[in-house]
């Protein structure tokens, strides 16, 4: 009995043996379950969306014409974008030489000096200025009142100044262009020593101090040089 149970035993497990030799795939599947011959979908992944890029063909962004809006292509060649105004910014033609401007490119030549569009080394008269070298030759800054500076024309000799740059003889004298070596009697002075030889400089009054002769007897004093006489006593001339 124990033999014929022994055999049965041995050609059960021969018989497996035999089938998974034979058929590694019939038991995949059943070690797998029913569902082992359905081949799972790939996994896709996520595509980055990405904005189109500008074609050949379209190009560069085309430039704005006078008075567009100032775009992304910027004004096309002459134009200026204009945007010193509380209006949109717009594109405008560029400015000749001599014309009042803030930035180089608002000058067709490309260069803005000192407010005005061109490469002049000097200012014309009229022209805006910050110094005297600033204006061209027979012409200085006038900066004397609350205006914004300006060059003017220098004064020939004779006519009143304040410094030496208003004269075009580069001399000013007791507040007269010239190179005068006195003043005469009623030309403006500051002192005794400004006045031609015989004469003072009268400083008694309220009125500009101007070039005198020498004062007649009996009148007021306060130098013995302001008399004729040459004799001053007591505030009057004296004989």
């Amino acid at each position: 009995m124990k033999a014929k149970c022994l055999l049965v035993v041995v050609s059960v497990l021969s018989g497996c043996l035999k089938v998974t030799a034979e058929s590694p795939s019939g038991a995949q599947q059943q070690l797998a379950g029913p569902d082992a011959g359905q081949v799972a979908p790939e996994r896709e992944e996520p595509v980055a969306q990405t904005a189109p890029a500008r074609s050949e063909a379209q190009g560069a962004p085309e430039c704005a014409s006078p008075g567009s809006a100032c775009g992304e292509g910027g004004c096309c060649a002459g134009l200026y974008c204009l945007s010193f105004t509380y209006a949109p910014p717009t594109c405008q033609p560029q400015l000749a030489d001599g014309a009042s401007c803030l930035d180089a490119s608002q000058c067709v030549s490309g260069a803005c000096t000192l407010g005005r569009c061109g490469t002049a080394t000097c200012q014309p008269v009229g022209g805006a200025c910050g110094a005297e070298a600033d204006c061209c030759a027979g012409s200085f800054c006038f900066d004397f009142t609350y205006a914004p500076p300006t060059c003017r024309r220098q004064h020939i000799d004779g006519s009143a100044c304040d410094m030496a740059s208003e004269c075009l003889a580069g001399v000013c004298t007791n507040g007269r262009c010239g190179a005068l070596a006195c003043s005469t009697d009623g030309q403006a002075c500051d002192d005794d020593s400004g006045c031609c030889p015989g004469s003072f400089c009268f400083t008694a009054t309220y009125a500009p101090p101007v070039c005198t002769a020498p004062m007649p007897e009996g009148a007021p004093c306060w130098e013995r040089h302001h008399c004729a006489t040459g004799r001053c006593e007591q505030g009057a001339c004296a004989p």
